[in-house]
C-alpha cells in the first residue's frame, strides 16, 4: 500500500512539473522580436597597401577573417555592452518584468551576468567563404531590436578604423625616426665632402682633369710647332744664334709642362689628380645615394601620415536591419514537444530505475 502511494505521489510530481513547464513554455515565457543584418568588410586601400612600401616593412594585409573575427570579439565585448546601456538602457531592461521570472536579472546577478545574457540574445556568423557576416539581436521591442543592429554595425566600423589608425601611427612614428636618421646620415655625407673639396681646394677634380687635358692638347700642338720650325731655322742658322736659342729653351719649357701635367694624371704621387677624381666620386656617390634614399623617406612619411588620419575599413551593408512584424524566440510549439518527450523520458528512465530497485528487494 506504501508503495503506491510513493508511485500516485512521484506520478503527481512528474504531472504537475510537466503541467508547469508547458505553462511557462506556453504563456509565460518571453517573446523576442529579432532584427538581422548582413555585412561585409571591405578595405579602401588595397590598392596602396599592395604597393606600399610601409606596408611590406610592418607586414600590413588585407586579412578579411581576422577583421571579422576582431570585430566579433569586439562586439561581444563589455565595452560594446556598456556604450549599448548608455544608449538603450539594456540593464534596466534586463532587471524589468519584460522578461519572465527565469530570464530577468535580479539584484543579485552580478556584471558578467547581464554580458552573458547580453551575448545570449546578441548572435554573429561569419562565412569564411563569401566573407560575409550576419548580425542579429533579440529584443521585446522590435524597433529597439533594428536600432541596436545598426548601432552595432557603426560601432563595429568606427571600432575597426581606430585599430587601424592607432597601427598606422605607430608605423608613422616609425617611419618619423628613420627619416631622421637618414637626414643625419646624409647630412653627414654632404659634410664629408665639403671637407675633402676644402682639403683638395676644388670644388671638382674632374673639372680640374678636363682642362689639364685641354692645356696638355695645347701645349702639345705648340710643341709640335716649334719642332717644325726649329728644324727649318736651323737650316740656316747656326745652334748658337739667339732665335734658335730661344726656340730651344721654349721646346724645353713646353716639355717640362706636359711632363708635370701628366705625372698629376697618372704619376706614382699619391695625390694624383686620378686618385682625387676617384675618391671624389665615391663620396660624391655616397652623397647622391643618401639623398635619394632620403627623398624615399620623406615620400613615405607623407605617405604614413595621410595613412594615420584617413578610414580604411568600411562595413558595407549587404541587408540593412529588419524591422521584425512577428517573434522569433521562442519557437513555442518546438520547445513544448521538446518539454514533453524530455520529461516523459526522464519519467520512463526514473520509473524503469524504481523498478529495478523494487525487485531487488523482494
Amino acid at each position: 500500500m506504501l508503495s503506491k502511494v510513493k508511485v500516485i505521489k512521484f506520478r503527481i510530481y512528474f504531472i504537475v512539473l510537466l503541467a508547469l513547464s508547458i505553462v511557462y513554455v506556453g504563456f509565460l515565457k518571453t517573446s523576442f522580436y529579432q532584427s538581422s543584418a548582413v555585412i561585409t568588410i571591405k578595405n579602401l586601400d588595397d590598392s596602396s597597401t599592395a604597393t606600399s612600401i610601409l606596408g611590406l616593412v610592418s607586414g600590413q594585409s588585407n586579412n578579411t577573417t581576422q577583421d571579422a573575427m576582431t570585430l566579433q570579439e569586439y562586439l561581444k565585448s563589455y565595452e560594446v555592452y556598456d556604450k549599448l546601456d548608455k544608449e538603450f538602457h539594456l540593464s534596466e531592461y534586463y532587471a524589468s518584468y519584460d522578461l519572465d521570472i527565469l530570464q530577468k536579472m535580479y539584484a543579485f546577478n552580478t556584471y558578467e551576468d547581464y554580458i552573458e545574457l547580453y551575448n545570449k540574445h546578441l548572435n554573429i556568423i561569419y562565412d569564411a567563404t563569401s566573407n560575409i557576416t550576419s548580425i542579429s539581436f533579440l529584443h521585446v521591442d522590435s524597433k529597439k531590436a533594428q536600432e541596436i543592429v545598426t548601432f552595432l554595425i557603426n560601432e563595429a566600423e568606427n571600432k575597426l578604423n581606430e585599430y587601424n589608425k592607432q597601427t598606422a601611427k605607430k608605423q608613422l612614428a616609425f617611419v618619423e625616426n628613420e627619416t631622421e636618421k637618414q637626414k643625419q646620415v646624409l647630412d653627414t655625407s654632404i659634410e664629408k665632402l665639403g671637407l675633402y673639396q676644402d682639403t683638395q681646394k676644388t670644388l671638382n677634380p674632374n673639372s680640374q682633369a678636363e682642362t689639364n687635358t685641354s692645356i696638355l692638347s695645347e701645349l702639345k700642338g705648340k710643341l709640335v710647332e716649334n719642332q717644325a720650325k726649329l728644324e727649318k731655322i736651323s737650316k740656316y742658322l747656326t745652334n748658337s744664334s739667339f732665335e734658335v736659342i730661344d726656340l730651344k729653351r721654349e721646346i724645353s719649357q713646353i716639355e717640362n709642362s706636359i711632363k708635370q701635367i701628366r705625372k698629376e694624371q697618372s704619376g706614382s704621387d699619391k695625390q694624383t689628380l686620378n686618385k682625387s677624381i676617384f675618391e671624389f666620386e665615391r663620396i660624391k656617390a655616397e652623397v647622391d645615394l643618401n639623398t635619394e634614399l632620403y627623398k624615399q623617406a620623406l615620400l613615405l612619411l607623407q605617405s604614413s601620415k595621410l595613412d594615420a588620419n584617413k578610414d580604411k575599413k568600411t562595413l558595407q551593408v549587404l541587408v540593412n536591419a529588419n524591422l521584425a512584424q512577428s517573434y522569433s524566440e521562442p519557437r513555442r510549439i518546438r520547445e513544448l514537444v521538446t518539454v514533453v518527450l524530455v520529461l516523459s523520458l526522464l519519467y520512463g528512465i526514473l520509473s524503469m530505475i524504481i523498478a529495478i530497485i523494487k525487485d531487488h528487494r523482494e
